[in-house]
């Protein structure tokens, strides 16, 4: 059986004011036809809810979007902009990334707030931190760990039977392949580790939710993350905690 055919759990729990929605999209970021119905029945019966999406595969990753050339994979973000889905999350990509997608629905500009929550082990993806776009997909986005960071580390840390492929990384990008392609090829058993988490706070009585980025030391704060954009928030500084509110639709 191929490996991409390989079957996963999808589910919905809903509370009052909150949805949550987990979808498998499995290796080939698509679904099949029963999950598709089931997905289109639990956004239905999200509405009036702050619903937060969990997919196997984010939209956008290391500064690029990852649906507009998969028709399967653009057909999910387009049933979750249509249901005004305020978060979607996933991982596959190993950080921290975060992105603002502004659309309009019915006339109203509404934001989506796209989270790679794939910090949590294995080794870290640099294609990220060392291989940012100029111009990325959105205004607002932020990563962690940043670009400096990684490439201190790699620049310290890697040993030197490794150092061509440090050369040819920095020097060709990788190329015929890629910086992320690169990503196993080196030890990240060493600290500073840039494993990352979130916590997620559903506040119904204050109306908003809480995403609270964590590193192996505590709540990150903004001057650990890359950020581009209006991403921290106005009253917020470079040793404020980062945290993402998101405001709860709906009646309390």
């Amino acid at each position: 059986m191929g490996t991409g055919l390989q079957r996963g759990p999808f589910f919905e729990l809903h509370a009052p004011g909150f949805s949550l929605i987990a979808v498998d999209t499995g290796i080939l970021k698509r679904i099949d036809e029963r999950q598709r119905v089931w997905l289109e029945a639990a956004l239905e019966r999200s509405r009036g809810t702050s619903t937060m999406v969990i997919l196997g595969h984010p939209f956008y990753a290391g500064g690029y979007d990852q649906w507009r050339t998969n028709p399967d994979f653009a057909a999910i973000r387009e049933l979750l902009v249509k249901h005004d889905v305020p978060i979607v999350m996933a991982g596959d990509t190993h950080d921290f990334e975060y992105y603002r997608e502004l659309h309009a629905s019915n006339g109203v500009t509404r934001p989506m707030h796209h989270f790679v929550n794939g910090g949590g082990g294995a080794y870290l993806s640099i294609g990220t931190a060392l291989d940012w776009p100029a111009t990325p997909p959105v205004g607002d986005w932020a990563f962690y760990p940043s670009t400096d960071a990684v490439w201190t580390k790699l620049e310290r840390e890697t040993p030197n039977w490794k150092r061509p492929i440090w050369f040819w990384l920095k020097t060709a990008g990788g190329w015929p392949g890629s910086v992320e392609g690169l990503s196993g090829a080196f030890d990240f058993n060493r600290a500073p580790f840039f494993q990352s988490f979130m916590e997620i706070r559903v506040e119904g009585s204050a109306r908003r939710i809480r995403l609270i980025l964590h590193g192996v030391e505590g709540p990150l704060k903004w001057r650990d993350l890359q950020v581009g954009g209006s991403t921290v928030p106005p009253d917020r500084g470079p040793d404020d905690t980062v945290e993402f509110i998101v405001p709860m639709d709906g009646p309390p």
